[in-house]
């Protein structure tokens, strides 16, 4: 290993990993999220998955965001968040839609103590239903009897399996956004809802650490690749998300 690169290991590996810069970041944010649709929510960066750094400054996924404004303003009375992880749709979607209740799958146990953390400590754990893992036939179920008008999920890879013609029919008319694992699964996925909804793709964006640098205090950034690590999402390949709701009406 050249001697460079050594030393860059040593100082963004050991001595300034990203869980430390998370906390630095998130200390100085007062742990609230910075931006964006959940602007204002409380959140603690020890999530076992992903960056928390770009939830806590509302980037994530920003892609989205126009779908959840959309969604917000239907009112939606049950969300389900199916691979939920930490909780920050799930926790987000009760602070901002409080008539609402949520609908949580996460078969992670870290990830589940998290989210009743995060739940805890914006006030919500009344609105949130947490469960471990999700089959086929227990969400067909759970949609018959509660009748979910948004679906969110990321089950990295085990859409095709939750996705099945009956829980989609069963479903009209909610709206789903399904973050997608291949190309494969996009196309399955786009023909077994295009019958019924209407479907639309979207794609991944790059990011630019230059969107957060404006959002952060004095003297919270410490070293020159800080920005770049808080706005990484690590997508080691493209995962679009499918949106579909019901078909326009006649």
């Amino acid at each position: 290993m050249q001697p460079k690169a050594f030393v860059e290991k040593l100082i963004y590996k050991v001595l300034w990993p990203r869980q430390q810069l998370y906390k630095w970041v998130a200390w100085h944010l007062g742990y609230r999220v910075r931006s964006g649709i959940f602007e204002g929510m409380t959140y603690m960066p020890d999530a076992t998955w992903g960056n928390p750094g770009n939830k806590l400054l509302g980037t994530y996924e920003k892609e989205l965001q126009p779908v959840w404004q959309a969604l917000n303003l239907r009112e939606p009375q049950v969300i389900y968040d199916i691979g939920a992880a930490e909780g920050y749709y799930a926790i987000g979607f009760a602070t901002k839609c409080p008539q609402s209740e949520i609908f949580t799958w996460e078969m992670d146990v870290s990830s589940q103590n998290q989210l009743l953390v995060n739940a805890r400590a914006n006030h919500v754990e009344q609105q949130i239903h947490l469960s471990g893992e999700c089959n086929e036939r227990s969400l067909y179920g759970s949609i018959l009897q509660k009748r979910p008008d948004v679906l969110l999920m990321d089950v990295e890879g085990s859409e095709l399996d939750l996705c099945s013609e009956r829980c989609i029919q069963s479903s009209l008319p909610a709206t789903w956004v399904i973050e997608c694992h291949s190309e494969a699964i996009v196309q399955e996925l786009t023909g077994r809802f295009s019958a019924s909804h209407e479907v639309r793709l979207i794609p991944n964006e790059p990011r630019n650490p230059a969107e957060i640098s404006g959002m952060l205090p004095k003297f919270c950034l410490l070293l020159p690749r800080d920005l770049q690590r808080l706005v990484d999402e690590g997508r080691p390949f493209s995962t679009p998300w499918l949106v579909a709701g019901p078909l326009p009406k006649a």
